[in-house]
């Protein structure tokens, strides 16, 4: 299983205590929403998928969504659009069978 877990969201954004884990929990959701937002690409789609080239795309994706509403920035950046535009295509490909 590829997909961001709570531990991975902590290591990722160094945090090393509990206190804000459900916060944590809820920003790994929120993300995955903004990602949905902004693709069409749906978290548990990916997660069933066997291609690790979305797996990993859509789990740094979703990190940098993460840190950014972690840190209360952009979540729709240059960088960001980069990261969605290159997903899409894959996410489509694997949604019609040909991944």
């Amino acid at each position: 299983d590829n997909m961001l877990t709570l531990e991975n969201a902590k290591s990722y954004l160094k945090i090393d205590f509990d206190d804000m884990d459900q916060d944590i929990a809820n920003l790994i959701m929120e993300a995955e929403a903004v990602v949905f937002a902004s693709t069409g690409i749906l978290a548990e789609e990916v997660d069933k998928s066997n291609n690790d080239t979305l797996k990993n795309l859509y789990n740094i994706t979703v990190k940098i969504v993460l840190k950014n509403l972690f840190d209360e920035k952009e979540i729709n950046g240059a960088r960001l659009r980069a990261f969605y535009l290159k997903l899409k295509p894959l996410y489509s490909r694997y949604v019609n069978g040909k991944l």
